[in-house]
């Protein structure tokens, strides 16, 4: 087949490349590897460029911890659109600097201020990948004074609850964005609650946004949009840069029969281990009875009873169930419906 090969050694100064002598996909040369015989290729390593700068705050004082990220811009050598590819990164230091090495000879698209409370941005002071200025990058060249000053974003936080127990829900991602402007840096943020249910949404420009809800876990908790049950209908709420505003929100089970069943909590139990999914994308059917086959099923999740290729009846070759009944049979949990 044909193999396109990248050479390089992390952690040194020295810049990686793609055959033939690329710094990055844009001109590599597919390599053709015939079986059963050696395909032989020479790299020469050149000492990397480095790319360096100072970080601020709007008032000029010093931001620590900021991820710098040096992207290329990639070309259509695998058939698909153009794409952004990361080369390297540092976050900086007390006194605001940082310092990206081992880069090759290219421009790159400087990225500030990600999962930072700050407003995201790409030099030279532009929101997005596609208006963002390149800087040059020569090997063994030291290119300096790529500086920026990033605006705190306003903030979203809060507490996510069981709308029945009261309880803390964790593990629930959170996100909100502006319709129509998500790809934007400043117009998008989410993330997981913690285990006393708290999440906190940072770096968010002035604006409307529409708040979600999404169990991407265990799938325990129907998603949902705050004031809402779509996108459209979705009470909007207003961000101010520098202003934090705060917001609990309840969240029910997917389950829509079980969330007023005296069984609610089992069930939810049920769920969380993953001993059972429902008997479709949102109902439990708390009042029907379990079928024998439905038993094996729930016994397989519960006790993670291995796989078997022995088979122990006849009248379950048509059942989704087959394995799971196996499996409990060979276990010894069940003889079958009429057992010598």
């Amino acid at each position: 087949g044909d193999y396109y090969v990248q050479v390089g050694s992390s952690g040194t100064e020295l810049a990686f490349e793609w055959y033939p002598d690329r710094p990055s996909f844009d001109g590599a040369v597919a390599v053709a590897v015939v079986s059963d015989q050696q395909t032989p290729l020479s790299f020469a390593l050149e000492i990397g460029g480095t790319l360096s700068g100072t970080v601020t705050d709007q008032d000029g004082q010093p931001l620590e911890g900021i991820r710098v990220i040096a992207n290329h811009k990639s070309g259509d050598i695998f058939g698909q659109d153009p794409s952004y590819g990361e080369d390297g990164f540092d976050h900086t230091a007390a006194d605001g600097t940082y310092t990206i090495t081992a880069l090759g000879a290219q421009g790159y698209l400087i990225h500030f201020g990600e999962g930072s409370a700050y407003i995201e941005e790409y030099y030279n002071d532009k929101l997005g990948l596609a208006t963002a200025d390149p800087v040059a990058v020569a090997l063994g060249v030291a290119t300096t004074g790529i500086d920026v000053s990033l605006q705190l974003g306003g903030a979203i936080e809060g507490i996510v609850t069981d709308a029945v127990s009261g309880e803390p829900v964790p593990d629930l991602f959170v996100s909100a964005y502006v319709p129509g402007e998500s790809g934007t840096p400043g117009f998008r943020d989410g993330s997981v609650t913690l285990v006393d249910g708290s999440y906190r949404l940072e770096g968010l420009k002035t604006g409307s946004f529409v708040l979600q809800g999404q169990d991407l876990g265990n799938n325990v908790y129907a998603g949902f949009f705050h004031g809402g049950d779509t996108e459209q209908s979705a009470r909007r709420l207003s961000v101010i840069v520098g202003e934090t505003v705060s917001l609990d929100l309840t969240a029910t089970l997917r389950f829509t029969d079980a969330n007023t069943s005296v069984f609610r909590e089992d069930v939810k139990w049920l769920a969380v281990e993953g001993i059972t999914t429902g008997c479709g994308s949102s109902l439990f059917c708390v009042d029907k009875s379990v079928t024998r086959g439905q038993m094996a099923a729930f016994l397989t999740r519960a006790l993670e009873l291995p796989a078997t290729t022995t088979d122990f009846f006849t009248d379950d070759d048509a059942s989704i169930f087959e394995s799971d009944i196996k499996r409990v049979a060979a276990a010894g949990i069940t003889l079958g419906c009429n057992p010598p």
